[in-house]
């Protein structure tokens, strides 16, 4: 009985302590994430025990009662809470609120508190410095002949550049970088580029890899999109049996002339099998020229064939012809010892010490409309080492911005290819691309007959 009463005393201080003190269940915070623009629901509070006894406020019942949120900015109601849009980190309380009975203040209330915490998902945007390759626009199949090496270049940044390397190898050999120099690309542009050009024979797979560095001589603020990979499956099963091919005869040049000359050799095959195909490379005083891939005809063992395998500016000087064999038959040679020739081709003794000159304009070539990239070839003809150049050009007679040449030095016969500015095409005309070279190490040309060369298109 005393039990009995204690639980009724308790019961009544509880109820009336309810309704004088405006009693509020409430549940902690809860946290919440969303990123910016989005919108989320915040349920209502979980209902509460039905009405203390003795609170004149009627039991408390399933989906009774008032829901409010506050703030109330941005919010839209439901049945069961509210979607809430909020523009920053912001904090919200539901609250159910029941009516109070005939003369009494409000019921006992619940609560629920969310904060929703409002962050930038998007990525940041791409910033600064950033050239990158997406794709190699040549080659895309095994052709088993010479194709050219053309990628896309893009600038994925948010600056203008005007320079960038692109380095590729093959194979895993890595080739001469191409350096582009002097053409502005803008953020979000692309342009096909001419790296180099590879032969691709059939009984090989080739994998070709690019990627650029160093645009306008900078760091790359992304370099996860400099890289790109082609790799192209053989087409011909590869031929059984060893080959041995070298270079028996050197037919000319024989004598130093100031002028272009072809080099003509004699290949033959010394191996007992037939020898259908052989790389034949070469070099001018040690400088590597570009090889020349025989594929034919067939030679029988013992057989051999005269070849011009291309063409060099030979001044008036001394130099050092060398010229080898390898993977005959696309396979190891079975004897390396007799690949190999060499010739020493004398000078007659009428050199300049300071004669520097554009041998060659390289491209345009033809009229490719828009921006396009000029590339010479530069040539010291004379015996000093060439340090510095001007190379004045113009285009339709109107002078273009001069290229500075500073090195790397050029020893005597040396050349080196350069991109010494672009210009912009137009169509329905046509242009004469003058280049010439002033000032050679800061002094007078010893022979200006040399300096310059024009193309037309």
């Amino acid at each position: 009985m005393i039990m009995e009463t204690t639980f009724f005393t308790h019961q009544l201080w509880k109820g009336l302590f309810c309704v004088l003190f405006f009693c509020v269940a409430s549940i902690g915070v809860q946290a919440q994430v969303i990123c910016e623009g989005e919108s989320i629901f915040l349920a209502e509070p979980p209902q509460g025990p039905q009405g203390p006894a003795g609170s004149n406020c009627p039991p408390m019942c399933v989906n009774c009662g008032t829901l409010s949120i506050s703030p109330s900015e941005n919010t839209v109601p439901l049945s069961n809470g509210f979607e809430v849009s909020p523009t920053e980190t912001t904090t919200y309380t539901i609250t159910r609120t029941y009516p109070g009975g005939p003369g009494s203040p409000p019921c006992p209330s619940e609560s629920i508190t969310y904060t929703v915490e409002v962050v930038d998902c998007m990525p940041p945007p791409e910033s600064g410095l950033d050239a990158g390759l997406s794709v190699f626009v040549s080659p895309i199949v095994h052709t088993g002949d010479f194709a050219q090496v053309i990628v896309r270049l893009h600038n994925y940044g948010t600056e203008t550049w005007e320079s960038v390397t692109i380095n590729w190898s093959v194979n895993g050999v890595s080739q001469i970088p191409y350096v582009l120099q002097g053409f502005p690309m803008a953020p979000g542009s692309s342009y096909d580029l001419t790296i180099g050009s590879i032969y691709l024979d059939g009984k090989e797979g080739f994998t070709i890899e690019a990627y650029t560095s160093n645009p306008n001589g900078m760091a790359d603020a992304n370099p996860s999109n400099d890289a790109i990979t082609m790799v192209l499956e053989p087409t011909d099963p590869p031929e059984e049996g060893t080959a041995d091919a070298g270079i028996i005869d050197f037919l000319s040049p024989l004598s130093s002339a100031s002028g272009y000359s072809l080099v003509q050799v004699t290949l033959s095959n010394l191996g007992s099998s037939s020898l259908s195909s052989t790389t034949i490379n070469w070099s001018v005083n040690g400088e590597m020229q570009t090889p020349y891939y025989y594929t034919g005809p067939t030679l029988a063992p013992g057989q051999s064939i005269n070849l011009y395998i291309g063409s060099y500016f030979f001044a008036d000087m001394t130099y050092t012809i060398e010229v080898w064999t390898s993977q005959p038959n696309d396979k190891a040679d079975a004897n390396p010892d007799n690949d190999s020739i060499t010739y020493i081709l004398n000078a007659s003794g009428n050199l300049y010490n300071l004669d520097a000159g554009i041998e060659e304009i390289l491209e345009p070539t033809t009229l490719l409309l828009g921006y396009h990239l000029v590339r010479v070839r530069l040539t010291n003809y004379g015996m000093e080492t060439l340090n510095s150049v001007d190379i004045l050009w113009s285009v339709n007679g109107e002078a273009q911005t001069p290229y500075y040449y500073n090195g790397p030095p050029l020893s005597c016969g040396q050349s080196i290819e350069l991109y010494i500015g672009s210009y912009f095409f137009e169509g329905n005309q046509s242009y004469t691309i003058e280049v010439t070279t002033d000032n050679p190490n800061g002094g007078l040309d010893d022979n200006p007959g040399n300096d310059g060369e024009d193309v037309s298109f």
